[in-house]
């Protein structure tokens, strides 16, 4: 629950909504459903590999993964566990 929960946290602060960790579904896309422009989405890219220490590669900055809250969190888990096994 913890990147779930700081996920939501990085994301309410780069969209600047005033929503709780509730309204946030696995399917809310952060463009269309948040209103999160393509400039805005890098730097929350940027600044989740800032806060939880990973590097999501080439392959992994695909739209539909990046723009969409589950996929994006699924993603961050499988780094943060392929890093903790280093």
């Amino acid at each position: 629950m913890f990147i779930e929960n700081e996920l939501i946290q990085l994301i309410i602060n780069k969209s600047k909504i005033n929503k709780n960790s509730e309204s946030l579904n696995v399917d809310i896309n952060l463009i269309n459903d948040l209103g999160i422009d393509s400039i805005a989405l890098m730097e929350l890219v940027y600044e989740i590999e800032e806060h939880f220490k990973i590097e999501i590669g080439d392959d992994d900055l695909d739209l539909d993964i990046i723009s969409n809250y589950g996929k994006l969190c699924t993603l961050i888990k499988n780094q943060v566990n392929t890093d903790e096994r280093k």
